[in-house]
């Protein structure tokens, strides 16, 4: 555990006093987890070189604002709303202050995107302050999370984008059978992870689809029938001599059988999907066990 989870109470939180986090912040974040956010985004900031040129960046690619144009908020005074035109860091904190939870998680994710730290560095010859050394690096995705736990924030990075939360174990076993299996099942498990990750239009149906298609591709494989169906797939590993529980064999079964009963998610239909972020996440999840299982029977196959 990191600093956040290993946080001791305050007296008055150990006394009462003070309310302990113990809901999931997933709507909402309130102002102690926001201040938390920015001091980590400002200690960032604190050990690299024109950080303002993130910011400018951040606010063309996130925001779609000219490059160009100055950074302003809108204060509230004895006339009314006004413009004022502040600083990029200035902007920054407001935005993290006072944004929706979904501005806030998006700029959390731009920053902790390693591929775009190397464009910076590679662009606008950013580095690291002397002293510090090194490569250019994103914000710590390893310290977010720390801090989302240790806040009660109900999202985790998983393979590099912020979902709703799971626990460690199914993190590693969707980001492993994205990274170790064939490129046409990863694939489709990072369209499902993507589908999931969504905050704005969460699209729960295709992950449910995406993730048992994934399943199907796998066997379909190891098989070598490209054309395969999921039943057809199964009974041909098992004539290979691979030995699939029965339960095991028949949860596989009957979750094929459900995603393509229900109306709108495998098949067309003018029916909208009847599913929902637990049921999304529990398909994910158990579909990507199920692909790093099958992985683990490719060398039992005997023919």
């Amino acid at each position: 555990m990191g600093f956040y989870q290993n946080k001791k109470k305050s007296f008055s939180q150990r006394n009462g006093l003070v309310k302990v986090r113990e809901k999931l912040q997933v709507d909402e974040l309130d102002v102690g987890t926001r201040n938390m956010i920015w001091n980590e985004i400002l200690m960032y900031f604190k050990v690299i070189s024109d950080y303002p040129i993130v910011i400018r960046r951040m606010r063309a690619d996130l925001f779609e604002l000219p490059v160009d144009s100055k950074p302003f908020i809108i204060k509230s005074t004895s006339y009314g709303k006004e413009k004022s035109y502040v600083g990029y860091d200035a902007w920054l904190k407001n935005k993290i202050s006072n944004g929706s939870i979904t501005e806030v998680l998006d700029v959390v994710e731009y920053l902790t995107d390693q591929e775009r730290a190397d464009e910076w560095a590679e662009q606008y010859a950013m580095s690291f302050h002397s002293g510090i050394g090194g490569q250019m690096l994103a914000l710590s995705q390893e310290t977010v999370d720390d801090l989302f736990a240790g806040m009660c924030v109900g999202y985790r990075f998983v393979n590099g984008v912020l979902c709703r939360i799971v626990n460690e174990e199914e993190i590693k076993s969707i980001e492993s059978a994205i990274a170790e299996s064939p490129d046409a099942v990863a694939e489709q498990l990072n369209k499902a992870l993507l589908a999931f990750a969504d905050r704005e239009h969460p699209n729960y149906a295709n992950v449910v689809k995406e993730s048992i298609s994934a399943v199907e591709s796998q066997c379909c494989i190891l098989t070598g029938d490209s054309k395969a169906s999921l039943g057809t797939a199964l009974k041909k590993l098992e004539d290979s001599g691979v030995k699939i529980h029965p339960a095991l064999n028949k949860a596989l079964h009957q979750l094929y059988g459900y995603t393509s009963d229900d109306p709108g998610i495998r098949h067309g239909s003018t029916e909208t999907a009847n599913v929902d972020a637990a049921l999304a996440q529990f398909m994910l999840v158990t579909c990507s066990a199920f692909v790093n299982y099958l992985r683990t029977v490719k060398g039992t196959i005997g023919g």
